[in-house]
């Protein structure tokens, strides 16, 4: 089922620049390879601007994670640190690897969204709803 992720700009750019290849998140449903996963932006432009699609999504202990992450970037401790105040006092994360990912011409601002379709923004994800499932894959 598809899912709208509510990300920050600044790792939008990331995965748009091809830099990020993974996403990692502390709730996850399960997903279909298939599935999209639509990047709502909050802040000034809030709104959706893309999407990605997934080819594997696996759970990792705290430790697992901070390994896999430092191990994407060139300063291994310092990006361990990272990974492991991110985490906290969770016991771990999914990380979810993009196989694909599709940048909108145009966004979807979050008023079109909320007026025509009583869209609520994610906090964290949301599924795509009968309402706007439609609009959102044209």
């Amino acid at each position: 089922m598809d899912l709208i992720l509510s990300m920050k700009k600044e790792y939008f750019d990331l995965i748009k620049s091809g830099k990020k290849k993974y996403e990692y998140r502390f709730k996850m449903p399960e997903l279909n390879i298939n599935d999209k996963l639509y990047l709502y932006i909050a802040k000034s432009k809030a709104g959706i601007y893309g999407y990605i699609k997934i080819k594997d999504v696996k759970w990792m202990s705290k430790d697992e994670a901070c390994t896999f992450y430092s191990n994407q970037l060139k300063d291994k401790k310092a990006a361990y640190q990272i990974m492991k105040e991110w985490i906290s006092h969770r016991g771990g994360c999914f990380v979810l690897t993009i196989s694909e990912f599709k940048e909108f011409e145009n966004y979807i601002p979050y008023k079109e969204l909320k007026d025509n379709y009583n869209f609520n923004a994610p906090q964290n994800y949301n599924y795509v709803k009968n309402e706007y499932e439609n609009f959102l894959k044209n």
